[in-house]
């Protein structure tokens, strides 16, 4: 939809889906593994989810905070397989839970109610009403919050209305950021775009902006990438240091989808049908034919001329 902003974590929804992943057994297991590139030992080794997890955190400062945190409910009386809550507790760093789905709204409200205490309260309800029921057997969740402040702050008194042209082609006006400073910055021909990275403080995270060049379209740009199978890493690598006039339009997006359709797409197919095997959870009769029924995720990012807010939920 060329109409509506987007925004995406992958990182929420790889760890929502690493964690249903760890409970997943042969052809489920392996269509979630393809879709993610997920190897077998991805989530344990050093290096993989549980390090990623485990250092997000250890470095917050006043001028960048990531938050980072994984929930997993089940109904009373539910029996977890000891294997599953383990990997459970040393990947992802949190426990079991257990809560009284027959009381489904007051479930649904603590749960959103965590979510919220992660993000900042930008997320307030991941979980419309009706998405919980008495016959949920298991509920999942991630919630990852970012704050950080430019190494090279914007100038309020540089910010102004100016023309900002869309991916349909058509233009608004929108409060456009200016400045200039010296950073890794790329000309990529082969994609028909510029790309730049705005770090943050303490130079451990950055903001990697990607601009098509004119009469290239956006949607063009993206097929490239994949096509070429760019990554992050890659761009970054075909990028050195520049003196860059910058001009950034200040944001604020939020977006929310449901990701089932799209996780179909990329292959996830048994993990929503009555094939799914998600026997390494439960040993529990109530549990024989657990599937996913929903994969809620919601995004927000604000950009200005200090820094950048972000949060997400799957």
């Amino acid at each position: 939809d060329k109409t509506t902003n987007l925004v995406i974590s992958p990182l929420s929804l790889f760890a929502a889906l690493s964690l249903t992943s760890i409970g997943a057994k042969g052809t489920t297991l392996n269509q979630i593994q393809q879709a993610l590139r997920l190897s077998t030992n991805a989530l344990t080794r050093k290096g993989g989810l549980a390090h990623i997890i485990a250092s997000m955190t250890a470095q917050n400062s006043k001028e960048v905070v990531m938050d980072l945190a994984n929930f997993v409910w089940v109904p009373r009386g539910l029996a977890v397989k000891a294997e599953y809550a383990r990997s459970v507790q040393e990947i992802f760093q949190t426990r079991v839970r257990d809560a009284d789905f027959t009381r489904v709204e007051e479930v649904r409200q603590v749960i959103n109610h965590r979510i919220a205490n992660i993000t900042k309260g930008h997320i307030t309800e991941l979980f419309p009403r009706g998405s919980i029921t008495k016959q949920t057997r298991l509920l999942l969740a991630n919630a990852l919050y970012f704050k950080g402040l430019w190494v090279h702050a914007f100038n309020q008194t540089d910010t102004y209305l100016e023309r900002f042209f869309m991916s349909n082609g058509q233009s608004v006006v929108a409060r456009m950021m200016h400045g200039s400073g010296t950073f890794q910055a790329g000309v990529l021909d082969d994609l028909g775009a510029k790309a730049i990275l705005l770090p943050y403080q303490g130079n451990r995270y950055g903001l990697l902006c990607v601009l098509p060049d004119r009469n290239v379209e956006l949607s063009e740009v993206e097929n490239r990438m994949l096509s070429s199978g760019y990554t992050p890493t890659i761009l970054l690598r075909k990028m050195i240091q520049r003196d860059v006039n910058i001009t950034l339009p200040k944001f604020n997006i939020q977006f929310d989808i449901e990701m089932s359709p799209t996780l179909q797409k990329m292959g996830i197919r048994n993990l929503f049908t009555n094939e799914a095997d998600l026997s390494g959870m439960s040993s529990s009769s109530r549990s024989a034919t657990l599937k996913v029924s929903s994969v809620y995720h919601q995004c927000t990012i604000e950009v200005n001329e200090g820094g950048s807010e972000a949060s997400a939920a799957s």
